[in-house]
């Protein structure tokens, strides 16, 4: 079920619009974060996130040929989760980012401590986090959870490796047990 949040509802068109949309993913997309140690797939860094997995309040998803001399495309998703909501635990096969346009959200990332991150619409502050892929030995596995007190309007940005369907394209690999039906465990983890 779609719930409609008033003000929250942003699609990529309209940033683009706004001209916000490029200079994020253009910084976005070159961010990067270490790798790190492995642990069990329910859990990042030796414990089980606090907050409960829901699917996003509101979703979009953009795909763009995006000119990077490779004539790769880019997935933009664009969402808005629920205070006290988090994602499931998952990795990222290709990598990415998000961005936090509205609200705040925490990344709890393996191997580092937790970082919040806020963007805020009506004085253009938006803060950017990568998403690494798995390297060898390190999963790099995620978990990212709204802990404001308003709905977060955030975006990821995703490279579509070439040869993939970009709109078949799965950037997420659940790993994570026991989710709402909008995340299958499993998914996306056999690219």
């Amino acid at each position: 079920m779609k719930t409609c949040l008033p003000n929250y509802h942003l699609t990529v068109r309209h940033l683009i619009n706004k001209t916000i949309a490029i200079p994020i993913i253009l910084t976005a997309l070159g961010l990067q974060i270490a790798p790190t140690a492995k642990a069990n797939n329910n859990e990042i860094n030796g414990r089980i996130p606090k907050a409960p997995t829901e699917c996003l309040a509101e979703s979009d998803i953009e795909i763009m040929k995006f000119n990077n001399f490779n004539g790769e495309f880019v997935r933009i998703e664009t969402g808005v989760r629920l205070p006290g909501t988090r994602s499931p635990v998952h990795t990222h096969p290709y990598g990415g980012s998000t961005c936090v346009i509205q609200g705040e959200m925490t990344l709890t990332l393996e191997g580092h401590s937790d970082q919040t991150f806020r963007g805020n619409l009506q004085t253009g502050s938006v803060q950017c986090y990568p998403m690494p892929p798995p390297q060898a030995g390190h999963e790099n596995k995620m978990a990212a959870t709204n802990t404001g007190k308003t709905p977060a309007l955030i975006i990821d940005i995703f490279t579509v490796p070439n040869g993939a369907n970009p709109k078949m394209f799965h950037p997420m690999c659940v790993l994570q047990t026991g989710n709402p039906s909008c995340y299958i465990t499993g998914a996306g983890c056999d690219q």
